[in-house]
Order: C-alpha cells, then sequence, then structure tokens
C-alpha cells in the first residue's frame, strides 16, 4: 500500500504565519525534499501566540481539500494488494479518505474520478470503533455498486468481525438488496460521511473492469442464493426495455432507443417465437425485487438489451448465453461536440462470465430491425454449433 509524507515548512515572513502543508504518497525511496516544491500545497492558518517557531500548534480543523490535488489509494499497485487500514479517518460517501492526523488525504476510487466533491471537515458526523468501507465515486449506481464496489470484499471475509460496521456510499434499497443476497445483512450498515477510529479498505474493482476473481465470486454468490446448480436449460429470450435505469438523466437520453417497439422489440418477439423461446420484457419502469430480477436472467438463453446498468443481470446467466447489445457509437460531450465512443464495459463482462457477445451500432439512438435480427441470427447460430 502507498505510504503517505507529510511535510511542513513555517513561512515567518507572513503574518499571521501560515503552515504550509504537502501530503502526497510515497512509492518506493523518494527524496522528500525533491517533491515539495512540487507538490500542491494546502494551507493551514493559525494565530502567530500559538506557533512558536519549531513547535506543533494545537489542532485546527482540516481544511477544505480539492479533489484533483488528492491522490488515488490504489494508484500502481496490483489487483491483489491487502486492504488499506487508517486510525481516526473521516469517509466521505464518495471515497474520500482524511486522516485526522495531519489532515492527510486520499480517495478511494470509482468511475468518473473527476467528478469527485470538495472534501470539507463535517461539523458533525456519527462515530464507529470498526469501519469496512464500500464507498467508490458513484458507488450506490445499479451497475457500480456490485460490480465495483461490492466485489471489493472478494476473498476478503476475515475483514468483517462481529464488531464490524459496513459503509456505503448511500443505503438505497437496492444496496441492502444486494447486501441481503450477498449474505451480509446482519451488519451494520451505514452511508454519508463517516468517522472511523479503524477503518479498512479494500480495493474496489476498477472502474469498468472487474477482475475475474471479483467477478466469478460474485457469481458465486449469486448462484448459491438463488439455488441455482447450472443444470437447469435456458429457455427464455430476455428483453431488457431501458427507461431510467441510470443515475443522470443525461445518462438516460443517450442510452434510450428512439424505435424500440418496432426496431427491436418486434423482432426480438419475432426470434423468440420461431426458437420456441419464451418471451421475457425486463422493463425498467416496473421492476420486480433483486432476487426475482436475477432468476428472470439465470433463464435466459439470450439477452437483448441497450447498453447500461440493465444488463448487470448477465452475472446470472447461464455460461453460453448470448448478449446482443445495442449502442450508439458515438457520445456528445458537455460542450455540445460528438467524438466516437465504444463501451466495452459489458463486453469484458461477458467474456470473463463465458458469455457470447453481439454489438449492434444505434447511431443517432435509432436502431436497424435488418441489424438487430441479424446479430440475434448469429447469436442463435453460435449456441447450436
Amino acid at each position: 500500500m502507498s505510504q503517505f509524507c507529510h511535510l511542513t515548512k513555517i513561512t515567518s515572513r507572513v503574518k499571521p504565519p501560515q503552515i504550509r502543508v504537502h501530503t502526497f504518497a510515497l512509492s518506493g525511496r523518494l527524496n522528500p525534499r525533491a517533491k515539495l516544491a512540487a507538490m500542491p500545497p494546502t494551507f493551514v492558518r493559525i494565530p502567530r501566540s500559538t506557533a512558536p517557531q519549531g513547535l506543533a500548534a494545537p489542532r485546527t480543523p482540516c481544511p477544505g481539500l480539492l479533489p484533483a490535488a488528492v491522490p488515488f489509494l490504489w494508484a500502481n499497485t496490483t489487483s491483489s494488494a491487502p486492504p488499506a487500514r487508517f486510525r481516526s479517518a473521516w469517509v466521505s460517501d464518495d471515497g474520500m479518505i482524511v486522516q485526522k492526523e495531519g489532515c492527510r488525504a486520499i480517495k478511494s476510487g470509482g468511475c468518473a474520478k473527476h467528478m469527485y466533491r470538495q472534501w470539507a471537515e463535517p461539523n458533525v458526523s456519527t462515530t464507529h470503533d470498526r469501519v469496512v468501507t464500500l464507498a467508490t465515486h458513484f458507488g450506490d449506481g445499479h451497475y457500480h455498486f456490485p460490480i465495483e464496489a461490492l466485489t471489493a470484499l472478494a476473498r476478503r471475509a476475515d475483514l468483517l468481525t462481529p464488531a464490524s460496521v459496513l459503509h456505503v456510499s448511500k443505503k438505497t434499497d437496492f444496496v441492502q438488496q444486494w447486501l441481503a443476497l450477498v449474505g451480509l445483512a446482519a451488519y451494520p450498515v451505514v452511508d454519508g460521511s463517516i468517522f472511523a477510529r479503524e477503518l479498512s479498505v479494500p480495493r474496489p474493482a476498477k472502474c469498468s473492469e472487474p477482475t475475474t476473481e471479483q467477478l466469478l465470486w460474485l457469481r458465486s454468490l449469486v448462484m448459491n442464493a438463488l439455488g441455482l446448480t447450472g443444470s437447469a436449460k435456458p429457455d427464455s429470450l430476455l428483453l431488457v426495455k431501458r427507461a431510467n435505469f441510470s443515475q443522470t438523466a443525461s445518462n438516460n437520453k443517450r442510452r434510450v432507443i428512439a424505435n424500440f417497439e418496432s426496431a427491436v422489440q418486434a423482432p426480438a418477439e419475432a426470434h423468440a417465437r420461431a426458437h420456441s423461446l419464451r418471451f421475457v420484457l425486463f422493463d425498467d419502469a416496473s421492476l420486480p425485487p433483486l432476487r426475482e430480477q436475477l432468476r428472470l436472467f439465470s433463464r435466459a438463453k439470450m439477452i437483448v438489451a441497450p447498453l447500461g446498468a440493465g444488463e448487470v443481470g448477465i452475472v446470472a446467466a447461464p455460461s453460453g448465453a448470448c448478449l446482443v447489445e445495442l449502442a450508439d457509437p458515438m457520445r456528445t460531450d458537455k460542450y455540445g461536440g460528438a467524438h466516437s465512443h465504444e463501451d466495452q464495459t459489458y463486453a469484458h463482462l461477458a467474456h470473463l462470465l463465458g458469455h457470447r457477445y453481439e454489438r449492434v451500432p444505434t447511431p443517432g439512438l435509432t436502431a436497424d430491425q435488418a441489424t438487430v435480427r441479424a446479430a440475434m441470427s448469429r447469436c442463435q447460430e453460435g449456441a447450436q454449433s
């Protein structure tokens, strides 16, 4: 695990004096003096009377931290890195960790890392003795919680003791259903910004790239929870209809297929009839409980879905199932500029899970019926070969 280096330099020419605090992660044997000038400073202002030259000042509240100046905990470490441990530290709902001693800060991880919020020491926060945190940026999302945050516990069962409190980004019903499904319902769960006397941080999955070990650990727990042995024959074509699955309105807007009923649903229903498959419409506007969602995927021979979190259920699909993914090959950035974009998140999951994968481009969020039919036919032929 990276070690912290904390340097201070008193500037006596400024009235009142300032302590310039430099905090950064050391990797290997580096010269702190060589780093001093380069690291972004954080200033803590203290009265002259309480800071005699060469003596430590009484503790003042930690200053606000800009996310861009704070390093990532898991940079330059292997996927098997042991959990990080801290004493007397705050941890926020997006995984910002700040130690009380010295105000040293580091970020745990998560997707959209540029969107971390500025951190300020809370006026009031709940305190817990032993905390295991799964909080990351976007850590409560329908994809991000199970695939990136929860899988941090893969092969880390020893982290949790009867005295442990589990910290998550947001204690939603969805998050609690996942915790119950994988056998963690007995642990107290807290969210938001908290203070921990002892804090353990298992490494979360890399954004959009969980390791094979992490994903298969989750799949094993899902299969056991559902009582699945892999012997049941898949008998359905499951079509995901996306309306509001995403955390953000912009994601929903750029992932909902405009001509879904005519160009996607109609050929999917026809394909199911032609191959004696039960047609299942997985509509995120009226979803059943998580356990039932996963059961639907566990019987799917083929899954047709727009790019996004509605595909997470493939973790329960039988090995060899086929995923037909509908994805816009272009993305519009916040400035209105369009650029090519090929999101490999679910192609990667399908590969690790042993599923077949077909991508259907939907430029301008419009699907071509013939292209959808051809992709489903290739899947069907692959299943029979």
